[in-house]
């Protein structure tokens, strides 16, 4: 028998590869895995997170499919041949990306105008076969794929605008992860279009400018420095009566802040042409600084770049109201500063009140440093001298100015008078306006009355100019047209009136003097008598030098131009002209100046009054003479000499010395003279004389009789009180009136007694008691006392006396009523009462013991009957009432008579 066996040979286990690595997304995804080059069958898959460590999986096939990873897998296949041995195949690699997308960072993300930055992804690695795309947008919406930037960093063109970035992660066409945007912010303030504007004659005009959202639009007046106007990009001008250009800056991104010391901390003293040093990082602008001014005159701040060049000035009028050692004064510069400036420098000419100590610098805010002084030198830490406080900065970005136009076309002509152009102070004058434009509306500057229409008035009290404004709104040709014209009134000022007399109270034999003032008055044009600016190549003034020095002519009085230097001091007189100067600086050591500077002679003849004026610098040095003289055609004397430094070599000082004792002379001169041991210098310029014509006066009296046309008369005797009216009139017509009363004492009192009643054929003695020393009446005689009578006929007879002691004298006067006394009783029980008395309305009559009836009569002064009736007693009384306000002031007597008895009595109506 046989037996036979088969034996089975299985081929060499081979695993082959697996192939199908990739790089996938995090989560979703799906990836097919295949096993090629095997032999055996596959009897499971395996994978591990570092190839360490295998988990199996069961699959049998060559082919796997992984899923939804998230993290990174390496897969292999475990083959086996028949009975021997497995073996694993080679692996392959799912890369998964992370969950988290990379972060943009940049080399700069802020720019002024333009820039460049670099971006880049972080991480870096990690991304598998994973691609890049790097995106751009204007608006962090819309993106847009940038050709070519495929890595993980990206460097941008010059970008004029801001843009957003951000970059792309992608397997294939998926993209995975996305960065979040990063912003490069490019501020470019740019006037993108500028729209000029328009009008028909003087007014405002409306510009505009298109910009960036983020623009913020200033409009100035000049190409370069100076405040903003407004601000917006919409911007309606000043009123402009020419065609203007303004100017229109972007900005953005500005920061405003202060920077620098902000009062003073050491000791002040004024000195001139220093400066402080600075350095800004970034575009920034000096908007203003502070100062302690300390001399009237013209200041000029200029702005200097790193090499000492001149950038920028502008100059500011001190007044000496600014000058102080407390008060900070603000100039506005608006200076602009280029960012990486360094060594740039503020520096100003005239005098101020600068700080001595010690000072720390540099001081720095925002970028912006203050970093020395020209006195101490610039990147100092420390320094002795500080001059500018507050300085007022802004950085950010800023465009060029672009000139904007405001057109103004000439509108239709309007002609303007006054009549009368000169008025004194409060007179009308009448203004009228006319045009051939008949659409125009008229109104007038505060003042007129009416303020509306072509003819209005005005009462000025200073030099006015009225403005009128004619507008157009018709709806005609020439609609919306706007004109404005002006006229000047000059006024005159009333004189200042001021009567006196040299005694307020005399007695009657006594004179007075009366005085007026002033003898001349200010007018609103002052008349020239000399006047000299200096300006000529030549002029008529005599100059004199017998200085003992080296070379004496050194120090002539010479011809200077403006702007001159002498030791580094720059010199300006008050009109920024040509000026006269005698130097006795530069005679040097040891010298002796005797200078003097001589006007040609001049006439004050026909005025009353003068002032000499002009402009000057002095400079005093211990020992020196200087002294302004006048020559009255005789002698020269001395007006005024100076012991103290006059001024400031960039602020000329004015002077007004009144010189009224040389009015009205034929030959006047005026001279400077100057004496010095090597002192330092005297500089003058525009010389000018002025006078004033006298006032005249009249003088007119209360009680009327006194009248005068001198200023003071003298010797006035007034005979009573007396009120002196003085009316002062000017060269120019404007007057003024005063008073002024002189009380003159009475003459000795005088009485003659009361009123009394006497009987025809009768007499009566009248006394008169006074001190006087003489009597005389009114017949004539002359003694104390008068007798006078009998009088044949009834009536009132007056007498009057006039008491004299000395030269004064007074009166008194007494009536006498003379009765026919016809019938007359001596029985005494009829009595008259009168009430009241004196009276001025009703007063009643009461009569007593009347036996039967009577006639009641009055008369007045001069013995006219007035009214009668007959009365008659009840129980022996009669009683009534009489009717007195109609009667005259006056005395009027009442007589009652009842055949047997006449009795009278005085009624006095008052």
């Amino acid at each position: 028998n046989s037996a036979s066996t088969t034996i089975t040979v299985d081929p060499l286990t081979v695993a082959g590869a697996v192939t199908g690595g990739a790089t996938v997304c995090n989560g979703t995804n799906s990836t097919v895995l295949t096993l090629t080059g095997n032999v055996g069958t596959v009897i499971k898959w395996q994978s591990s997170p570092d190839g360490i460590t295998w988990s199996d999986i069961a699959n049998t096939t060559s082919t796997y499919t992984a899923t939804n990873l998230s993290s990174n897998l390496e897969y292999r296949a475990v083959v086996q041949s028949g009975a021997c041995i497995s073996e694993n195949s080679t692996s392959a690699t799912i890369n998964v990306l992370p969950t988290i997308s990379p972060v943009v960072t940049n080399s700069g993300s802020n720019f002024c105008l333009s820039g460049t930055s670099t971006l880049t992804a972080t991480p870096s690695t990690g991304y598998g076969s994973a691609t890049f795309q790097w995106q751009e947008s204007s608006d962090n919406v819309n993106f847009t794929n940038i050709g070519g930037a495929t890595s993980t960093s990206y460097t941008t063109p010059a970008l004029t605008s801001t843009t957003y970035y951000r970059i792309l992660v992608k397997v294939g066409a998926t993209t995975c992860l996305t960065s979040i945007a990063d912003s490069i912010v490019v501020y470019n303030p740019q006037i993108l279009f500028a729209s000029s504007g328009s009008r028909c004659g003087t007014g405002t005009v409306d510009l505009s400018t298109i910009v960036y959202p983020t623009t913020i639009v200033n409009w100035y007046a000049n190409a370069t420095g100076g405040a903003s106007l407004g601000t917006g990009a919409n911007f309606t001008t000043p009123v402009v009566s020419s065609t203007t250009n303004f100017y229109a800056e972007g900005s953005a991104n500005v920061q405003s802040f202060n920077v620098g010391l902000t009062a003073n901390s050491g000791t002040l003293g004024a000195y001139g042409g220093y400066g402080m040093f600075f350095s800004s990082v970034d575009d920034s602008k000096i908007n203003s600084i502070d100062i302690y001014p300390s001399t009237v005159g013209t200041l000029t701040i200029t702005l200097k770049n790193g090499t000492g060049t001149a950038i920028d000035s502008k100059a500011f009028s001190i007044v000496a109201g600014d000058i102080s050692t407390t008060v900070l004064k603000t100039l506005p510069l608006g200076f602009s500063i280029p960012a990486g400036s360094s060594g740039w420098s503020l520096n100003y000419d005239m005098n101020i009140n600068r700080s001595s100590g010690t000072f720390t610098y540099p001081n720095t805010t925002n970028g912006f440093s203050i970093t020395g002084n020209t006195y101490d030198g610039d990147n100092i830490t420390t320094g002795a001298r500080y001059y500018f406080y507050n300085w007022s900065i802004s950085t950010g970005c800023f465009s060029p100015r672009v000139p904007v136009t405001a057109t103004v076309s000439p509108a239709p002509v309007i002609t303007v008078t006054a009549n009368p152009t000169i008025v004194c102070a409060g007179d009308p004058t009448t203004l009228t306006v006319g045009s051939a434009n008949a659409g125009y509306n008229y109104s007038w500057s505060a003042g007129t009355t009416p303020s509306t229409g072509t003819t209005v008035s005005g009462n000025p009290t200073i030099n006015t100019t009225f403005t009128v404004t004619a507008s157009d709104v018709s709806g005609g040709a020439n609609n919306g047209c706007v004109a404005i014209e002006t006229v000047l009134v000059n006024v005159n000022p009333l004189p200042l009136a001021i009567a006196g007399a040299s005694s307020g109270a005399i007695s009657c034999s006594d004179s007075i003097n009366l005085t007026a003032l002033p003898l001349t008055s200010p007018t609103a044009n002052p008349i020239s008598l000399f006047t000299e600016n200096f300006n000529g190549a030549t002029n008529s003034w005599v100059t004199t030098n017998t200085s003992t020095a080296t070379t004496p002519a050194l120090a002539d009085w010479t011809l200077e131009p403006d702007g001159y230097v002498y030791g580094g001091t720059t010199y300006h007189s008050n009109d920024s002209s040509q000026f006269y100067m005698s130097n006795s600086d530069v005679l040097g050591n040891g010298s002796i100046l005797r200078t003097t500077l001589e006007s040609p002679s001049f006439s004050t003849v026909g005025v009353a009054s003068c002032n000499l004026s002009f402009y000057h610098n002095y400079y005093f040095y211990a020992g020196d003479t200087t002294k302004v003289e006048v020559f009255n055609g005789t002698a020269w004397a001395t007006v005024a000499n100076y012991v103290a430094t006059q001024g400031t070599a960039a602020g000329f000082v004015n002077v007004n010395i009144p010189i009224d004792a040389y009015a009205g002379l034929p030959n006047v001169k005026v001279r400077f003279s100057y004496r010095a041991a090597w002192g330092y210098y005297w500089a003058i310029d525009n010389v000018s004389v002025t006078g004033a014509q006298a006032n005249t006066f009249a003088w007119t009296s209360t009680p009327a009789g006194f009248t005068s046309s001198l200023q003071n008369p003298t010797g006035v005797k007034p005979a009573v009180t007396t009120t002196y009216h003085l009316l002062v009139t000017t060269p120019t017509g404007c007057f003024a009136s005063a008073d002024t009363t002189v009380i003159v004492n009475a003459g000795p009192a005088i009485s003659l007694g009361n009123d009394t009643t006497i009987c025809t054929n009768t007499t009566y003695t009248i006394t008169a008691t006074s001190t006087a020393t003489s009597y005389l009446w009114s017949n004539g005689a002359t003694n104390s006392s008068l007798i006078v009578g009998p009088f044949a006929t009834a009536g009132t007879q007056t007498f009057t006396v006039t008491a004299t002691s000395g030269l004064c004298s007074n009166t008194a006067t007494i009536n006498i009523l003379v009765d026919p006394c016809l019938g007359i009783s001596s029985s005494p029980e009829i009595s008259v009462n009168v009430q009241p008395n004196p009276t001025n309305g009703l007063t009643s009559i009461i009569v007593t013991g009347l036996n039967g009836t009577a006639l009641m009569s009055i008369y007045n002064l001069a013995g006219q009957l007035i009214s009668e009736e007959n009365i008659q007693r009840i129980d022996l009384r009669f009683s009534k009432q009489i009717d007195m306000s109609t009667y005259p002031k006056g005395i009027y007597y009442l007589k009652l008579n009842n055949n047997e008895k006449i009795i009278v009595k005085k009624i006095i109506v008052n």
